[in-house]
Parts: structure tokens; C-alpha cells; sequence
């Protein structure tokens, strides 16, 4: 029922590699289990792919600059499932991520809503109120989508947080969501991870709210 789409940049043996044994071994622990595992990828061999019940498919996006944006959108592209979840290598599922998929399905909901936590520490309470959305990220950026809701809305925006501005734009399309009580992945935020998110400064960071909350707002009027 849910494709996982994770990117892949550079040469194996890269930044990538460490994490890539802890992230498969979390995959293979999810029951039920994904359908499939879609990775877009820069290299011929991306991330060391393990052997593991899951169809596991791969997409080359050529480019001498990946940008994210681009290589997700290739993989959702090329995924089979009604639904999608965008993660990065560094984070990791929990063995009981999809346990509310089916519900939010039988629902009729757009997005499943669960919640994230910190590798070995606190828990964020994950929901989606498009109110608050507007000045807060309140979503992790892995809870399962529908891939028409994905199409629909042209996937996240080219700015710093692209997965708060995918979820404005899922919700300046009326989307509708499934509140889970689940914590569906553990986050990486030390420093040195895959995607550096943990490595920026404050005025960084600072930048990168700003720039969301101004795109919420081009997006609202």
C-alpha cells in the first residue's frame, strides 16, 4: 500500500554509508511491511541496497547539482503504491509505522498523521491544524501522503524546510488527514547526519522559518 522514497547522493562509501545497515535494519523490522522501497539515486550503486522482503526499485537522476526537490519528485514519479514516505537515510522507521495506514485509507484520508521522536529522547507530538501549520511546521516530514495528493499539489516547493512547504500546500488544497497516536520514525538530529539539517546555526535556522512562513503567506492570500 506504501511506496518509501529515499534519496541517494554521491559515490558509495559517502557520508551515506554509515547510516545505511541502522536504516535498512528499520525497515525490515516494519510490520506490516512497505511494498516497496524506491530510491532516486546520483550513483550507480545507491546506498548499499540489502536484501529484504521489499521490492526495491531505483531511479538515476542525473545531475551535476542533485537537487532534492527533483530527485523526490522522480521517485514518487516512479512508485506504484497509493501512497508515499519521504525519509532521509539518516532516520529510521519504527517497527509500528504503518500499523494506522490501513485506517487512514479505509477513512478517506490524504495524509496519515503520526508522530516523531528524537533518536532516544523526546517525542513531538505531530498534527495537522492548517491554522497553525501557517506559522508552525507541525508535521513530520515522513507521514505517509497519498501519491495523487503528492501529483496534485506539484510536491514540496524548492525552499530550505520543502516538507513544511509541501504540507502548506496540501493544505491550501483542502487536504484531509488521519490523526495517528503511532510514533512512525525516529530523527536523526545530531550533527554530522545525512542531511545536515542538525549541523545549521541558529541564524540559519532562523532564515529557513522565515522564508516558510513568508512562502505560507504568499500561498494564503
Amino acid at each position: 500500500m506504501v511506496s518509501i522514497i529515499v534519496t541517494a547522493f554521491g559515490e558509495p562509501g559517502n557520508r551515506y554509508a554509515q547510516f545505511t545497515a541502522r536504516w535498512w535494519a528499520a525497515v525490515l523490522s516494519m510490520l506490516p511491511a512497505p511494498a516497496e522501497v524506491v530510491v532516486a539515486h546520483t550513483c550507480p550503486e545507491p546506498l548499499g541496497l540489502l536484501p529484504g522482503p521489499a521490492t526495491v526499485r531505483t531511479v538515476a537522476v542525473p545531475c551535476v547539482k542533485p537537487d532534492v526537490v527533483s530527485m523526490v519528485n522522480a521517485a514518487v514519479e516512479a512508485a506504484t503504491q497509493p501512497w508515499v514516505s519521504v525519509i532521509g537515510v539518516d532516520d529510521c522507521y519504527t517497527p509500528t509505522a504503518l500499523t494506522d495506514l490501513v485506517k487512514a485509507d479505509a477513512a478517506g484520508a490524504e495524509i496519515l498523521v503520526w508522530h516523531q521522536r528524537e533518536v532516544g529522547s523526546h517525542v513531538w507530538n505531530c498534527y495537522w491544524n492548517p491554522d497553525v501549520l501557517q506559522r508552525a511546521n507541525t508535521l513530520a516530514g515522513s507521514c505517509p501522503v497519498r501519491r495523487d495528493l503528492w501529483l496534485r499539489v506539484g510536491g514540496p516547493p524548492r525552499i530550505a524546510w520543502s516538507d513544511w512547504g509541501f504540507w502548506l500546500r496540501c493544505a491550501k488544497a483542502g487536504a484531509t488527514a488521519y490523526q495517528s497516536d503511532v510514533v512512525g520514525v525516529d530523527f536523526d538530529a545530531g550533527r554530522g547526519h545525512a542531511t545536515f539539517s542538525g549541523s545549521a546555526t541558529f541564524e540559519q535556522l532562523a532564515a529557513r522559518d522565515a522564508e516558510a512562513r513568508a512562502f505560507a503567506m504568499e500561498l494564503f492570500l
